[in-house]
């Protein structure tokens, strides 16, 4: 699903810095509009921060 991904802790701000390559998610085309696209990648944001349990 996500073959082009990275996360890392900013300890200095205190956050995750998580970056998704698009054309890694299993649905996306390349043919979406901006909207379309950002819809899909927080789909994927919400599946994943359901599966950690967060």
């Amino acid at each position: 699903m996500l073959g082009s991904s990275s996360a890392m802790f900013n300890g200095q701000e205190g956050i995750w810095e998580i970056n998704i390559a698009f054309d890694a998610m299993k649905d996306y085309t390349g043919n979406e509009t901006l909207g379309e696209a950002y819809d899909k990648l927080l789909k994927l944001v919400d599946a994943m921060l359901e599966e950690i349990g967060a």
